[in-house]
Parts: C-alpha cells; sequence; structure tokens
C-alpha cells in the first residue's frame, strides 16, 4: 500500500513538472491582446496624421479683416 502511494505521488510530481505554467508564457499570441495593440497602433498613426494636418492649416501671419461691403457704403456711414 505504501509503495503504491509513493509511485502515484512520484508520477504526480513528474507530471506536474512537465506542465507549463501559465504564467510565465508569453500573452503576445492572443488574438484579443494582437488586436488591442493593432487598434492602439492604429489610432496613435490617425493622431499624428490629424495633428499634422493641423500644422499645415494653421496661419502664422496676421488675420487680414476683410470687410466685403465697403465698397457699397457711403464715406458718411460708420462701419
Amino acid at each position: 500500500m505504501k509503495k503504491t502511494i509513493a509511485v502515484c505521488l512520484g508520477l504526480s510530481v513528474l507530471a506536474a513538472w512537465n506542465v507549463p505554467s501559465f504564467a510565465q508564457q508569453s500573452q503576445d499570441d492572443d488574438p484579443i491582446i494582437m488586436d488591442k495593440k493593432q487598434k492602439d497602433k492604429d489610432r496613435e498613426e490617425l493622431d499624428k496624421r490629424y495633428k499634422a494636418t493641423l500644422q499645415k492649416t494653421r496661419k502664422d501671419g496676421p488675420v487680414e479683416r476683410v470687410d466685403p461691403w465697403a465698397n457699397m457704403r457711403s464715406n458718411d456711414q460708420k462701419k
């Protein structure tokens, strides 16, 4: 009886050593995590393009005021 218990205990210890530990496995292969990383990359790329477009469209010079009705007013009327 003691031999049987010892053999079973020994086999269970050997079997436990052969099981991979899940805490140490890389989770980079998980499709959900890969999808999230790709979405984050896409979001960052879109944000960079948005900021670059804003920089291109901004004017650094002084803003010139234009009065389209200036030639329609008489000289005695105030703007």
